[in-house]
C-alpha cells in the first residue's frame, strides 16, 4: 500500500511527531525545574542520538531517538532493519543504525553520565 503523504509531507510528520515529543521532556522540565538543565532538539554535537537530548542537573543525559513511519506494513522497525548495513559508494557496508546509536553512546559514556536512552516509534495508523 503506497502512502497518501509525499516525501515531504512524510518527513514533516516525522518532524511534528519528534516535536510532540520534545514537548513531552519540556513539560517535565517545567514540572521539574529542579531536575533539568537544558534541552536540545536536533543536537547535531551527540551524533546519531541526536533527535531529543537533556541534561539533568546530576550531568547524566537523557538521549531520545525517534523514528516515524507513514506506511505501517511497509517500515517495519524490527531488528532486521536496526542491523541492516547498506553499501556505500565505494560497495563496502555502512554502519547499521544500531551500530551508529551504540558508537555515540559510547562517546556520551566517556565524558559522562546516562540517565535515560531510548527509541521512540511513531506510526500514521493504517
Amino acid at each position: 500500500m503506497s502512502s497518501k503523504h509525499t516525501r515531504t509531507g512524510a518527513r514533516r510528520s516525522g518532524d511534528d511527531y519528534q516535536d510532540i515529543i520534545a514537548l513531552d521532556v519540556m513539560v517535565k522540565i517545567l514540572e521539574h525545574p529542579d531536575r533539568y538543565e537544558w534541552i536540545q532538539v536536533e543536537a547535531d554535537d551527540y551524533g546519531a542520538l541526536d533527535d531529543i537530548v537533556s541534561l539533568r542537573t546530576d550531568g547524566s543525559y537523557v538521549v531520545k531517538q525517534v523514528k516515524f513511519a507513514v506506511n505501517p506494513e511497509e517500515d517495519t522497525l524490527d531488528w532486521e532493519y536496526l542491523l541492516a548495513q547498506k553499501k556505500g559508494k565505494n560497495g563496502a557496508p555502512l554502519k547499521s543504525l544500531l551500530q551508529k546509536w551504540s558508537s555515540s553512546l559510547e562517546r556520551i559514556l566517556a565524558d559522562s553520565k546516562l540517565h535515560e536512552a531510548s527509541l521512540i516509534k511513531g506510526r500514521i495508523q493504517a
